[in-house]
């Protein structure tokens, strides 16, 4: 139940490693971390119509971590049907019944018996592969940071924009405001060794719907650089910040959104 919550943050892998709720409190705000790995526009939007305004009020503030490459869905590849193993009873029932959902993909990962692999093979994978991570003493609030201090340079390849993806995201905004709630759009530091001109295009997508909707938008890659963007030790690979550099950039966050929060 969020309803007792006053921000949520919502988004794809770069805020769920990056955000820490517990940076948020210093804005006397109850704060919690809703971002998941691979999550597109189309999943954003899928989740907050069909699963979190079923179950909760959407608080004062929304947090969107947005990123350039947010918009191509071969990368950001996540699925409403990925996450069948966390729904109550009524959403899942409402999604089996839906014609445009998967079924076979929404059984597999609602049912173990529906698996090819077993139980063990699957704890295995999940705590070996670094991009899902590892719940630790660490976790605060749907927050789970990379304890790894490596830095990782290998780079997906991009695949290009979804024009849906950006029409969904069109339709996130006007879903959270019709709501009366402040959406703030924020793209968390990368490592700047390895950011490129193309990032910076793909950027003024997000630039020009922020502009059309008059929304803020904090960029920290683009006007908010900082020595973050630069410092090595604090990225797990060139896009995710480990837990050092998460706590660093979330305080730095923090104090960037307590002026817009208190207008």
């Amino acid at each position: 139940n969020s309803n007792r919550h006053d921000l949520i943050i919502i988004g794809a892998s770069h805020g769920f490693y990056g955000i820490n709720p517990r940076k948020m409190e210093y804005l006397n705000v109850n704060a919690f971390n809703h971002c998941l790995d691979g999550s597109n526009p189309s999943f954003t939007l899928k989740w907050l119509k069909d699963v979190y305004l079923k179950n909760n009020k959407l608080p004062k503030i929304v947090l969107y971590e947005v990123n350039w490459f947010m918009f191509d869905d071969k990368w950001l590849w996540r699925r409403i049907e990925n996450d069948s193993m966390y729904l109550n009873h009524n959403d899942f029932f409402s999604f089996f019944i839906d014609n445009k959902i998967d079924k076979v993909l929404l059984l597999r990962n609602r049912y173990k018996i529906f698996q090819n692999e077993c139980i063990f093979e699957q704890f295995w994978q999940k705590n070996i592969d670094g991009i899902v991570g590892v719940l630790n003493d660490q976790y605060y609030k749907g927050y789970v940071p990379h304890e790894l201090n490596i830095y990782n340079a290998s780079r997906d390849r991009f695949h290009g924009n979804s024009n849906n993806q950006i029409a969904d995201f069109k339709k996130i905004i006007e879903l959270i405001k019709k709501n009366g709630s402040k959406l703030i759009l924020v793209e968390s530091p990368e490592y700047m060794n390895s950011y490129n001109r193309r990032h910076f295009m793909y950027n003024k997508i997000i630039k020009t719907i922020a502009s059309e909707y008059n929304l803020n938008f904090l960029n920290y890659n683009e006007g908010s650089i900082s020595d973050i963007n630069y410092s090595k030790k604090l990225y797990y690979d060139y896009g995710h910040l480990n837990r050092e550099g998460g706590n660093i950039f979330s305080e730095i966050l923090a104090r960037d959104l307590s002026g817009i929060i208190s207008n």
